[in-house]
């Protein structure tokens, strides 16, 4: 078994040396045509070709000129959402056949609670820290494409090291290591849509096939572990073995040009002017506030919800039903999320989530069967969709210019490092000392209380806010573009 792995770790890495070095020809080629041709405006579509004015005004195929560079332009960007489609499902395919399952797989190896909330606690707390420098970094040199490789690819091949031993400490600096190279790939992916789509809205039509993908790899992986003698160390081959196609389509997913940097306040502010302007937003401030709250709820819940699953007699079979459940329920609200959070307001999608997560958690402890948790999963899918599409598109609407990177980054450190790092702390401490179904009481206590509060403080920031004050937490028609 090890030395499959340890083939599969040298396989990934001579790809991705060879991969890697020919994306640096390309990149330097690209860097010389840009100098010598200029950089397109931010307001044009990347990828759009300029349209000879002289020919047109000499006549003769003015009207094909014209048709012809609009059509152009259109099978670029038709190429573009084709590619960020396959991107986000390979991607979301090699994460769901083995996320889901470590919390497990730490449990088979007959840890204690606190174990599994620390290790959990790992990778959000990490990402945390270092997601903004990976952000800021990239947001300055302009280099996402080769960070993207690089910081995939090596993640994967860590994250291969971690059945080398069982040792809980050994565990613990794995996940540490593989979660600081993993901390920007998904920031960068969902910045590089971002910027390419005309549409910001259409965000959530993208990240469906993400939902699709990450339901697929761990439903399939569920069947595959009730029928193979390897248990939950199978997740760690599917992922090595899908990350491989993974890589040469990240290695061909476009990202926007680099956006050439100036010194006049036409460039908009700085890095650090820019975190000030954001402390003085209030709206803000309270989104992100919201955003670590759901964080730290979705890190107990996620670290314990499958462990619950297996104390009631769950396989891998039950728990690749469970997120099919989840990831089919989410695929139609990624698709209307643009409509629905123009219709409802980015405040009570927040609040929405908050609320399903007391509902879930009183679902999970309650359930007797290992598919009684079946509509607390669908409750997942469902809400997640809505708030994760929601949160992205308002983090770039409200992310200074030059910032949208570290803006997305920042959020997935609030949600997915800070907020995820305490829950699961919090929440192995909880089930070591009074078990999963108190565990699970108390937080749908705690969530249920944090809703009230915060509709109380929203219903009264609302009944305050000045004629003249732009409403509260809204994404108008007019922000569809972005910024």
């Amino acid at each position: 078994m090890k030395r499959l792995f340890i083939l599969l770790i040298l396989l990934i890495a001579r790809i991705d040396s060879r991969t890697l070095n020919k994306s640096r020809v390309i990149s330097r080629r690209r860097g010389r045509e840009r100098k010598e041709l200029g950089r397109l405006p931010i307001s044009r579509p990347i990828y759009a070709q300029p349209i000879d004015v002289n020919r047109i005004s000499r006549g003769g195929n003015a009207l094909d000129s014209l048709s012809a560079g609009a059509l152009k332009v259109d099978n670029e960007h038709k190429s573009i959402l084709t590619q960020s489609r396959l991107t986000f499902l390979f991607f979301y395919i090699s994460i769901g056949s083995l996320f889901p399952y470590l919390p497990v797989y730490y449990h088979s190896l007959n840890l204690p609670g606190s174990w599994i909330g620390y290790l959990g606690s790992v990778n959000p707390i990490t990402t945390f820290l270092i997601s903004p420098i990976w952000g800021a970094y990239s947001d300055r040199n302009s280099n996402h494409k080769q960070i993207l490789l690089l910081t995939f690819t090596s993640s994967v091949i860590t994250r291969l090291l971690m059945l080398l031993s069982n040792n809980p400490f050994y565990l613990a600096a794995n996940v540490f290591v593989t979660a600081a190279l993993n901390a920007p790939v998904k920031p960068l992916l969902d910045n590089s849509v971002m910027a390419m789509l005309r549409d910001k809205g259409s965000y959530g039509k993208m990240r469906l096939y993400g939902q699709l993908g990450f339901g697929l790899g761990s439903s399939v992986v569920g069947v595959l572990i009730a029928k193979s003698t390897l248990g939950y160390r199978l997740p760690f081959l599917v992922h090595g073995l899908v990350s491989i196609p993974t890589f040469f389509i990240l290695k061909n997913f476009r990202v926007p040009p680099k956006l050439p940097q100036t010194s006049s306040a036409s460039s908009g502010p700085k890095f650090k002017e820019g975190l000030t302007l954001l402390t003085k937003n209030v709206d803000a401030l309270v989104f992100f506030f919201l955003v670590f709250t759901v964080g730290v709820s979705s890190g107990c819940i996620e670290n314990f919800a499958y462990v619950r699953m297996r104390e009631v007699g769950g396989t891998g079979r039950d728990m690749g039903i469970s997120r099919f459940v989840s990831a089919s329920a989410g695929v139609p609200m990624f698709w209307f999320s643009g409509r629905l959070t123009k219709n409802l307001g980015v405040q009570k999608v927040l609040i929405g989530t908050l609320a399903s997560y007391a509902v879930r958690f009183t679902i999970y402890s309650r359930m007797k069967t290992p598919l009684g948790g079946l509509p607390a999963e669908f409750l997942r899918g469902a809400t997640f969709a809505l708030f994760w599409s929601t949160a992205t598109i308002y983090a770039h609407k409200i992310s200074p210019k030059g910032m949208s990177a570290t803006l997305l980054t920042f959020m997935n450190a609030m949600y997915g490092g800070l907020g995820q790092s305490i829950g699961a702390i919090v929440g192995g401490k909880v089930q070591e000392r009074v078990g999963t179904v108190r565990l699970f009481r108390y937080g749908a206590t705690f969530d249920a209380a944090f809703v009230m509060v915060s509709a109380a403080y929203f219903a009264v920031r609302s009944a305050t806010k000045g004629k003249d004050t732009p409403k509260v937490m809204r994404i108008e028609e007019s922000d569809e573009e972005g910024t």
